[in-house]
Order: C-alpha cells, then sequence, then structure tokens
C-alpha cells in the first residue's frame, strides 16, 4: 500500500507538459492504466449548481473505455441524485469509496445502492472506486476508476495501489484548478456564456456602480435595459440575490 513516487511523479510532470484539459486527462488515464486499471471518469461540480435551484446534470471528462451507456444513463436519470459520491463529498468525507463494499454497508441509500447495481450488472463495470477529491467553496469534484478484474485480484490489485491513485487523483485535481480557466467546461453551457452586454453589466455590478451610473456612461446599455439584464442573469443563475450573482461571477471567474 506504499505510495509509487515515481507514478505520481512521472503523472506531474506529465500533466504540466500539456495545456488543454483533453490532454492533461489522457496522461491521467495512461498513468491509473499503469497501475492495472482500465478506465476513469471525472467531474466538477460548481456550487452555484449545487446551492441554488438550477437543475444541470454533471458534466463529465472521461477515458474512451469508460462505459458510454453508464454515463448517458446517469445523465438521463439523474443519477447525481443518487450519487453516493457526491452525498461523501457534501459531508466532507473524502476517502476512496468501494462501489462493491458499500452496497453491503448499511450508509448507502436503497437509491444509492441500486445506481452503484446497475452499473454492475446493466453496463459492465464490475468493480468501481470513487476518489471524491474537492470540497470548497468553489464546488465539489470527484473520480470514478473501474476494473473488470475478478473479486479477489481486484481486492489485491487495489490493495497495492489505492494509497498512490489517492495522491494522483488529488494531484490532477489541484494542478487544473491551479489553473485559471482550466475548469470552465465543466461549467454548465447558458452560464458560462455570456453576451456582450451581460459582460457590460455585470463589470458595472462588480465595481458596485449602479444601473442609473451605467445609463449615464458612454457604454451602449440604458438603465432599464441595464436592469432587465441584471434581473435576467439573476433568474439565469438560480433566482438568486445581486450579492450572491457577484460571488459566483468572481468564484467562477466568468469576467
Amino acid at each position: 500500500m506504499a505510495v509509487n513516487h515515481q507514478t505520481v511523479g512521472e503523472l506531474i510532470e506529465g500533466i504540466y507538459e500539456h495545456h488543454t484539459l483533453e490532454e492533461q486527462y489522457v496522461v491521467f488515464n495512461k498513468t491509473i492504466q499503469s497501475l492495472g486499471f482500465e478506465s476513469s471518469a471525472y467531474t466538477f461540480i460548481p456550487n452555484v449548481v449545487i446551492e441554488t435551484s438550477l437543475d444541470y446534470s454533471p458534466v463529465f471528462i472521461k477515458s474512451d473505455a469508460f462505459s458510454d451507456s453508464f454515463i448517458d444513463q446517469y445523465i438521463t436519470d439523474r443519477f447525481d441524485e443518487n450519487d453516493i459520491t457526491i452525498r461523501a463529498i457534501k459531508e466532507n468525507k473524502l476517502l476512496p469509496i468501494d462501489w462493491q463494499e458499500s452496497i453491503k454497508s448499511d450508509y448507502l441509500t436503497e437509491s444509492e445502492k441500486d445506481v452503484l447495481m446497475l452499473a454492475r450488472e446493466e453496463h459492465g463495470i464490475r468493480h468501481g472506486i470513487s476518489f471524491p477529491v474537492m470540497n470548497e467553496e468553489l464546488g465539489i469534484a470527484g473520480f470514478s476508476i473501474t476494473n473488470s478484474l475478478k473479486d479477489r485480484n481486484f481486492d489485491l490489485l487495489k490493495q497495492e495501489n489505492i494509497a498512490t491513485l489517492s495522491i494522483c487523483t488529488k494531484a490532477f485535481n489541484d494542478i487544473i484548478f491551479a489553473r485559471p480557466y482550466s475548469y470552465h467546461e465543466f461549467i454548465p453551457q447558458p452560464l458560462r456564456t455570456l453576451t456582450d452586454k451581460e459582460r457590460i453589466v455585470l463589470d458595472f455590478v462588480l465595481r458596485g456602480r449602479s444601473m442609473v451610473e451605467l445609463g449615464k456612461s458612454r457604454e451602449p446599455v440604458s438603465t432599464k435595459y441595464g436592469e432587465k439584464i441584471l434581473l435576467n442573469l439573476k433568474k439565469k443563475f438560480g433566482g438568486i440575490s445581486t450579492n450572491e450573482l457577484i460571488r459566483y461571477i468572481v468564484q467562477l471567474k466568468l469576467l
């Protein structure tokens, strides 16, 4: 169960050699394959989705080998509402979760067990381990890593590599969040797509200036239209207040 420091070092070096999230994820997946695992999926859910009335499914990045059918059903049937990993992160329990072991525990609800059983029986994911890696003001994030070995062989593989996997997942997450905007593709498209006039209004709001001041400025937005844009932005972000809108815009670096 000792950490393979060479593997961790090569992962970190490989991530820094690439600039796009997709390229960095290829490096991550090659690393987990070198440890004997087969596929992986990762998601970040911004707190604006968790804390408001917004109804968006998580956005995933995954390896080619990870079950497309499971991801499709996860999104369609809103498995995020019964995802043990999401609940564990919200409860700040940032430890690996073995799917098959969890099914036998009393910690899971019946709906959470159903999701994990369906992954195995309907989508061929024989073994999965979730790695909750982030619970911060910005949002939550986690990995799912899978393998199709027989139970005994999987247990041995897990025992040998769980510590290294834990550090690799945390390292990947920490590095991408250290780079501005690298996580933006996980933000629902309607939230990260702002029009020029929405940007003008938000710029005034973030600088503590009123829509009356905006109307008197040289910007091509009147006071009334600015007020309408601001109201629609607050609705767009889940029916929130102006102060909450400012907080989320700043958190997510949307300007």
